[in-house]
């Protein structure tokens, strides 16, 4: 498959099989993310891996400032601060 080809059988997915998705080939969507460009080189990215099944459902079912807050509560923690 080209990147061309890729590009147009594209589509949007929302909802999502509840299989648990191998270590490796979510070590490799991080390489590639990792590897991606940004908008003017602005690099300033954190991509983070959530498997905690409770943790997901308060991300997804939250009020947005609730939501954003425990964004900044989980990076926090995954970065240490």
């Amino acid at each position: 498959m080209t990147v061309f080809e890729a590009i147009k059988a594209r589509r949007s997915v929302r909802k999502f099989k509840d299989t648990p998705i191998p270590n490796d080939v979510i070590h490799e969507m991080l390489e590639a993310a990792r590897l991606a460009p940004t908008a003017g080189n602005g690099q300033g990215n954190v991509i983070g891996v959530i498997k905690d099944q409770s943790l997901k459902m308060q991300l997804e079912g939250g009020r947005r400032s609730d939501v954003d807050s425990l964004r900044i509560g989980v990076l926090k923690r995954l970065l240490r601060f």
